[in-house]
């Protein structure tokens, strides 16, 4: 047994420092092309569509929504996102900044753990590699630390956004790890008590990020076995009611996550997969196999977003099933063998089972994902270094060698993963190359085609996961919305209907259909979807937002307006639903909560240009001209470079009855955008023109321009045109009245 006692002190502060900067500036160069990554997958619910996460203060009422009232039990995970876009919105590289920092805040946690551990093992094992071990023991844990980092298979915890629920797990699962070693080695009892508690926090906070963290206690209990008990049957036989009582805390937290009925909601997570409980078990054998063979290996042209692996139907279906089972028992029962002879192999072994304990089993989870290699890459990254010095334990130069070596080609191989990830095609592209049997990637790719503009090579796509997977709803739903991009209606209705067919409670499909049926001005029918929308999806606001447009269309006020408040009470970040309700309240001449619904829009989402000039507008009604020309010259500088803001701001400058709002030489800019923008034909904008002339005094231009836009109308000219061409034949600038155009 160890004593309490503090380790040596081990390597001095400037190199933990050096070796801090190194870990962290090896991992930033090795993630440094990721910033622009978009969203994919899970990061839609999770982060673009999850309205918990748009807050837009920090006050607790919204913070407890973010975290704790969210699609799934990880309010710590949740909260990161929802600070994420208070800070920066949608700004997707905000997101990645705080992934990358925290991969390198495990790098220097794993960093931490390695001298520990070394420090401890040579101590306990009394190795012959015991005193280079000690002087080693700084290199080594920044040789792990570099491992842990810098290793490709980490790519997708890092890269793909929402697995920050992995890494930042995997951060606090370290560091309560960590908090419990620093106490167990303190020998004042209150600092002891401090880094214990501070060990609780941490863990609490892991559960609370992902629930892969209920093996923490295991975890603690092994360590403390391993390295500070000396692997003492009789301390083990001791403590086995504790490990009973940690078993048994786990089981309750787990409750707290599948309800009272645990098993029942195991069972019925299946009813949504492809395969079977006991299938899924099989399978595992070859995946964690297979997730060896990647520890091992890790070569960019092996990993994927989506590895392609069939299903094991018994141990015989296929037989590499057995087989994986047998490498399996061989490789736990080497770990039970190496446990006095080779103790960081061994603690290595259960590190690496225990960690994936959660993922791989009975939970009807997805069958295989990269991301799960996080938390076990630990143990490989404690052992690599120490085998290392294994072989070249008389040849320094050579050791470091092979480490420096190693390091590179795995951050190279880093590097060159993200390369794949630049883009949803270059993603897609490459899943659909190494997993042609995958119906997701054919259809994610046809997609990404779609966006890009390229029709013939997307359909091509659609066609590929249609032939792939005949029953899937989402391609024939994916295929629809892109054939109505192409305005194709009569090719879009089939397929979309479709997709109904498949999956008659499929709430995405009714609301494109409806959204086709409302552009094509069928208005019953689109609310007829919109209705089915929400039958099966109560709870998502959007088909309400919908549907209140088309009753709106349809004079049916006070229904537009339930379904409105019903959208918004829904989803209180919705800011598209503000922005229609206030367009609907401008129509209906109720301004002053036009102007309500266009501040909370902009509130939420202040880069909608068009909320912009809408309240604009809503102003300029009022007759409020400043906050009018602040909000037309703020919506074409976020975008709406368009003829009405252009044509109006121009008015406002040139003609507003308040001398302290004109400019005429902005407003020449604006009215010759607003011209160009419609090709010099638009009567509309050649009078603003005109109007912006004669503020500059430019009369005769004023009269030409006018004399234009009366041409361009006829016969549809307005009594106030000729009276303004005439006003220019004075050299009188035009004046409009408060609140009028």
């Amino acid at each position: 047994m160890v004593n309490d006692q503090h380790p040596e002190s081990g390597p001095s502060w400037r190199f933990h420092a050096l070796a801090v900067f190194s870990i962290c500036a090896a991992g930033a160069i090795a993630y440094s092309n990721t910033l622009q990554v978009p969203f994919v997958c899970d990061d839609t619910p999770n982060i673009v569509e999850n309205h918990r996460t748009r807050v837009t203060s920090l006050e607790l009422g919204e913070l407890y929504e973010a975290s704790l009232d969210n699609i799934s039990p990880r309010p710590i995970a949740h909260l990161s996102f929802a600070l994420n876009y208070y800070f920066g919105g949608y700004e997707v590289a905000g997101y990645h900044l705080v992934n990358i920092a925290i991969h390198l805040l495990n790098g220097i946690l794993v960093y931490c753990l390695a001298i520990r551990t070394y420090q401890l093992f040579f101590r306990t094992c009394g190795s012959s590699l015991a005193t280079s071990g000690d002087k080693a023991a700084g290199l080594m844990a920044c040789f792990a630390a570099g491992v842990f980092v810098l290793h490709p298979v980490q790519v997708q915890a890092v890269t793909y956004l929402v697995q920050r629920m992995a890494s930042m797990a995997a951060m606090f699962y370290l560091l309560s790890l960590l908090t419990y070693i620093q106490g167990r080695l303190c020998e004042q009892r209150r600092l002891r008590l401090a880094w214990w508690t501070g060990s609780l926090v941490a863990g609490l906070m892991a559960l609370g990020t992902k629930q892969i963290a209920v093996t923490l206690p295991v975890a603690i209990v092994i360590y403390e076995w391993y390295f500070f008990q000396d692997l003492n049957l009789k301390w083990a036989k001791r403590r086995l009611k504790v490990l009973i009582g940690l078993l048994a805390a786990i089981f309750f937290v787990s409750l707290l996550f599948l309800g009272d009925s645990p098993w029942q909601h195991i069972v019925e997570g299946y009813t949504r997969r492809d395969f079977s409980l006991g299938e899924r078990v099989f399978t595992q054998f070859r995946v964690v196999v297979f997730y060896v063979s990647l520890v091992l290996l890790p070569l960019p042209s092996r990993l994927n977003l989506l590895h392609g692996i069939s299903t094991s139907h018994g141990l015989f279906d296929p037989v590499t099933t057995l087989l994986s089972l047998f490498c399996l028992l061989g490789l736990a029962g080497l770990g039970v063998y190496w446990a006095r002879r080779e103790r960081l192999l061994s603690f290595a072994v259960v590190w690496f089972f225990l960690t994936l304990a959660i993922e791989s089993s009975v939970i009807a989870l997805e069958m295989i994902f990269e991301h799960r290699l996080y938390l076990p890459m630990f143990g490989f990254a404690l052992v690599v270094p120490y085998l290392i010095l294994r072989v070249s334990a008389s040849r320094v130069i050579l050791g470091r060698a092979i480490a420096v070596l190693l390091l590179l080609s795995l951050g190279v191989g880093t590097y060159v993963r993200n390369t794949d990830w630049i883009d949803q095609y270059t993603l897609w592209n490459d899943v659909a190359q190494k997993n042609p049997l995958a119906t997701r990637a054919f259809l994610a790719r046809a997609d990404a085609l779609s966006d890009l503009g390229k029709n013939d090579q997307a359909l091509t796509d659609y066609a590929k996961a249609e032939q792939l997977d005949p029953d899937y709803p989402d391609t024939y739903l994916n295929r629809g919305k892109h054939y109505l991009r192409l305005g194709q209606h009569s090719k879009a209705l089939p397929d979309i209907s479709q997709a109904i067919k498949l999956a008659p409670d499929f709430q995405r499909a009714y609301m494109s259909r409806g959204d086709m049926y409302a552009n094509q001005g069928k208005l019953d029918l689109a609310v007829a979807d919109y209705t089915q929308a929400i039958q099966y999806s109560p709870d998502y606001a959007a088909p309400y937002n919908n549907r209140a447009i088309v009753l709106g269309r349809q004079g049916l006020k006070d229904q537009a307006l339930a379904d409105f408040a019903l959208a918004i009470d829904l989803n209180p970040a919705y800011a598209q639903a503000y922005f229609n309700r206030a367009s609907f309240y401008r129509n209906l001449k109720k301004y002053e909560l036009a102007i309500e619904d266009y501040t909370k829009s902009i509130t939420l989402d202040p880069e909608n240009a068009e909320a912009h000039l809408g309240r604009g507008s809503v102003h300029e009604t009022l007759g409020q001209d400043p906050q009018a020309i602040t909000d037309y010259t703020q919506a074409i500088a976020l975008g709406a470079d368009q003829i009405p803001a252009n044509k109006r701001l121009a008015w406002l400058l040139a003609a507003s009855a308040d001398e302290q709002n004109r400019n005429g030489k902005k407003a020449l800019h604006h009215a010759k955008r607003a011209c160009e923008l419609s090709i010099w034909q638009a009567p509309e904008c050649l009078e603003a023109l005109a109007a912006a002339y004669a503020e500059q005094g430019e009369f005769n231009a004023a009269i030409k321009w006018q004399t234009k836009a009366i041409q361009l109308a006829e016969p549809r000219v307005l009594p106030e045109t000729p009276q303004r061409l005439e006003l220019y034949r004075q050299a009188k600038p035009y004046r409009m009245k408060a609140g009028t155009d």
